[in-house]
């Protein structure tokens, strides 16, 4: 647990509730919907298929949903348009237009953040990794950034007691991104002497699934030490 004073980058890294709450305070209701608007979590993803679902959004967004939305409650949407969000930090900062049709034909793009902004995220999600709550991700020379998610999940009348619901979403290699992975599991078991959360099922659930596509993927391993240490510095909150 942190204590004290803390970068962005270990809030990132070790999960904090607190941290990412002080920065929703920061930077207020209005401009942190207004990124969450640009990447497209407010709409139903563009992809091509029927079922695409519309996001679940609060009647109301004033300070009190910022802070829960912050650290991922008050706020659903599709595993395809969290992906599309996400790869913002793989694409250099863009937002590209998904599709599951292999036709050959660009897609869309349109600039959210910019590329040294993108870089900087994506070398806080690699020491999440490297010294956070995704170490369990980690996979020898695929140099993997993400970030664990963890959630109570919802049931009529608020939300349950002993059912989380649990994602990892990685990016890989971290200092060349050309893959996105997102892992979604739906109230996961208790492991014996783990808990529930996204550290202990969703995060190595990831790892293994890397380290089995990576290779086929054509992805050249690397075992040179990218992560610890290399953090950027950020003012503290």
């Amino acid at each position: 647990p942190i204590s004290g004073h803390a970068s962005p980058t270990r809030i990132v890294a070790d999960s904090s509730n607190i941290g990412t709450v002080k920065i929703a305070i920061m930077l207020g209701a209005r401009r942190q919907q207004e990124m969450l608007a640009a990447v497209g979590l407010f709409d139903r993803s563009p992809v091509e298929v029927a079922g695409s679902a519309a996001p679940l959004l609060p009647e109301q967004f004033d300070e009190i949903h910022a802070a829960t939305v912050s650290y991922g409650h008050g706020i659903a949407v599709s595993p395809m348009a969290f992906a599309t969000a996400f790869s913002v930090f793989a694409n250099g900062g863009e937002v590209v237009e998904p599709t599951i049709i292999m036709d050959g034909k660009r897609r869309r793009t349109r600039r959210v953040i910019s590329a040294p902004t993108a870089a900087v995220v994506t070398r806080m999600l690699r020491e999440a990794v490297v010294d956070g709550t995704g170490r369990f991700a980690e996979v020898a020379g695929y140099r993997v950034a993400g970030k664990t998610g963890t959630a109570e999940k919802p049931i009529a009348g608020g939300y349950a007691d002993d059912e989380n619901i649990s994602s990892f979403a990685a990016i890989f290699p971290a200092d060349s991104p050309d893959y996105v992975v997102l892992i979604v599991l739906d109230a996961p078991k208790e492991g014996a002497g783990r808990g529930r959360t996204a550290a202990y099922n969703a995060a190595p659930t990831a790892g293994r699934v890397i380290e089995r596509v990576a290779p086929m993927l054509g992805v050249e391993p690397k075992f040179e030490d990218l992560g610890r240490g290399e953090s950027p510095m950020v003012r503290s909150v």
